[in-house]
């Protein structure tokens, strides 16, 4: 076995170049494991980025649970019948035949006095303030239905005045169309209630969605297995 003889002089220089040799095979081994992680990586955000794409994943994830969607709040007055008219549209979404969905709905208009007071003009959207969605003969992924309901103009003013400051301002309110921000610049929000009983817990629960002035206070409300959205 041979040996390498090394001056004592040329100690220093010799441990230099194995420092240097090691600190390259140690950059390599490093720069393969990140290629390596690399293509790991890529390969999982692929898959996870194409599964997530899929129609077929998003439908499952979307309507695997019945949903309401409430929208167009649009309030008119009709002067034939002396009544203001709100109209909802409403999308429901993937009811099955063995869902039998109980809803109700509640509007209040709602303003705070200077005193203190509160002020809440509270009416039905409907006659009988249910809404009924039976079991269907075979399911069925959407369906939109339109809900109303009226004001009389005599009670609906006569709880308004009120929350007028001049008796002008009261005379303002003519028998044209109103719409949501018209309306609520005499108001601090108007709020939906919606109360829901769902087949299967059978548990009555009330939600709510408040409207300013100046914008929509979203939200998302889960009852059972129905969404409000």
């Amino acid at each position: 076995m041979q040996c390498l003889a090394i001056k004592p002089e040329q100690t220093y220089t010799y441990l230099m170049q194995v420092f240097t040799r090691f600190k390259l095979e140690v950059r390599k081994m490093f720069e393969w494991l990140v290629q390596i992680w690399q293509l790991i990586a890529g390969a999982f955000f692929g898959f996870i980025t194409s599964f997530f794409a899929s129609s077929l994943f998003w439908r499952n994830l979307l309507l695997k649970k019945p949903c309401i969607e409430i929208s167009k709040y649009v309030l008119k007055y009709r002067p034939a019948f002396h009544k203001y008219r709100m109209t909802h549209a409403i999308r429901i979404i993937n009811i099955g035949k063995r869902d039998i969905i109980n809803i109700k709905f509640n509007l209040r208009f709602r303003k705070f006095m200077s005193d203190g007071t509160r002020i809440t003009i509270s009416y039905p959207l409907l006659r009988d303030n249910v809404f009924y969605l039976a079991p269907q003969k075979k399911d069925f992924k959407e369906s939109f239905w339109d809900i109303t309901f009226d004001m009389e103009r005599k009670e609906f003013l006569s709880k308004m005045q009120n929350i007028f400051s001049t008796a002008k301002e009261f005379r303002n309110l003519t028998e044209q169309a109103l719409s949501i921000q018209q309306l609520l610049k005499y108001f601090d929000y108007l709020e939906l209630l919606v109360a829901g009983t769902d087949g299967n817990s059978n548990v009555t629960k009330v939600f709510s969605q408040k409207y300013g002035v100046s914008k929509v206070i979203a939200g998302k409300y889960k009852l059972g297995n129905l969404e409000f959205i």
